[in-house]
């Protein structure tokens, strides 16, 4: 930067976000590289203050998000938001927050070097393949660095979104059907590029789970299914609950099986997959009322990008953002019409496309199976964050009865997929 005094206190750069290794001056050498609002904002004046807040918790993230705020000398400019992602390195937080017990059994250096290589993938996803990707939305990206475990921290610098234009819904309000097709619009560009300008990435996107990541993963589900049992109604359960654990026994298994085992999932007929899209990590937009509206504003947290099966994606937005009628209703009507679609564009851009909708169902009904689980994970999360006591009893009661009927049914079907494709998937493992 041209200039070097771009504080009021020369010292006050040199101080660092808590717990990091990332100091204000180089996170304001970053905005004033790459952000033009910023510029616009600061003119001539120095920064004589700067904030931050952590608005990640309760939310599930394996990141701290940090709100950061900057403020400046010259009274009449406004202060400047962006947000700092933070990759957690303390296991027991992660672990704790996602409700996991005997963390002391895990191994610890396991799971750090999982989320060093996590940031890793994400910070070359904002910084190189997203711009390669026409029309995507995600934040806009400011700066980043990788982490060097136990020596320097991880962090990516994003577009702040005011609460007014956008955000996040509410797991109590599934998507609609044009919510859903919006994200499947994202989830469209990720697969044309997959199979055209960007197949090149697929290889080098090979953070992939392991079987002591499955392990802990198969330790939350439990939890959550545990969560989630005690809410359902008992004639319901009754009907599903020894499918449920016979299917969580064999959780590692369908994980795994459909990472490395499931044909297509890896080589010239693989996608990228973002690999977590659900309601948490989806941002829509706002109208003038503050009134969600059925358009994408930014798909975040891409922490576990990766190479894989070509259902991953649209099996886990439609599994985990929509009510059973909704997602039948994609499932039936649009996703022949999504293929389609996907193969016209990919054959227009001179490429080869070797998928037959037959497979591309396969894969997605492999997927299907592996995101009801998640489905467990992200009810029974919401509700072990609810305040009971705050709850309208007349409105939980028939909250209770929809989320219920999401298991239910999602699990219904996971079955009916299980029978025709992985029997054994059923059988309960000691």
């Amino acid at each position: 930067m041209e200039d070097k005094n771009i504080f009021t206190i020369d010292s006050y750069g040199d101080e660092c976000i808590e717990k990091t290794t990332i100091s204000f001056k180089w996170i304001i050498e970053r905005l004033e590289e790459n952000s033009e609002d910023f510029r616009l904002k600061r003119k001539d004046s120095k920064v004589l203050k700067i904030t931050y807040e952590d608005i990640s918790k309760g939310k599930g993230t394996a990141s701290n998000i940090m709100k950061l705020v900057v403020f400046f000398d010259d009274v009449n400019n406004d202060p400047y938001k962006v947000i700092l992602k933070v990759p957690i390195f303390k296991n027991s937080d992660l672990l704790n927050e996602l409700g996991v017990k005997d963390i002391e059994k895990y191994d610890d250096n396991m799971v750090s070097n999982t989320l060093v290589r996590c940031h890793s993938q994400e910070h070359l996803f904002y910084r190189e393949i997203s711009n390669e990707i026409k029309n995507i939305k995600v934040p806009k990206y400011y700066g980043g660095s990788d982490a060097i475990l136990s020596k320097k921290s991880g962090v990516i610098i994003m577009d702040y979104v005011n609460p007014n234009k956008g955000g996040i819904i509410d797991l109590n309000y599934p998507f609609n059907i044009y919510q859903a097709k919006s994200v499947i619009e994202e989830i469209l560009k990720l697969h044309v590029f997959s199979f055209t300008n960007g197949k090149h990435w697929r290889s080098k996107l090979q953070n992939k789970r392991t079987i002591g990541l499955t392990t802990i993963l198969q330790n939350i589900v439990k939890i959550h299914w545990d969560v989630c049992k005690e809410f359902i109604p008992k004639t319901i359960l009754t009907e599903i609950e020894e499918d449920v654990i016979n299917m969580i026994s064999n959780f590692s298994e369908i994980s795994l099986y459909n990472v490395y085992h499931l044909p297509e999932s890896h080589g010239v007929n693989s996608v990228i997959c973002h690999g977590d899209m659900w309601v948490n990590n989806i941002l829509f937009h706002k109208d003038s009322k503050g009134r969600f509206t059925n358009d994408v504003m930014a798909i975040v947290d891409w922490q576990i990008i990766y190479e894989g099966s070509i259902g991953a994606d649209l099996a886990r937005n439609l599994a985990i953002n929509c009510s059973s009628e909704i997602r039948r209703e994609i499932e039936i009507s649009y996703l022949p019409q999504y293929f389609d679609r996907l193969k016209e564009e990919v054959l227009n851009k001179n490429e080869s496309f070797n998928i037959t909708y037959e497979t591309f169902k396969r894969h997605y009904d492999f997927c299907f199976i592996e995101s009801i689980f998640y489905l467990f994970v992200t009810i029974g999360y919401k509700l072990s964050q609810l305040d009971m006591s705050k709850e309208n009893e007349s409105i939980w009661e028939t909250r209770k009865f929809l989320l219920s009927s999401r298991i239910y049914f999602g699990i219904k079907d996971a079955v009916e997929k299980v029978k025709i494709l992985k029997p054994e998937w059923l059988i309960k493992k000691d």
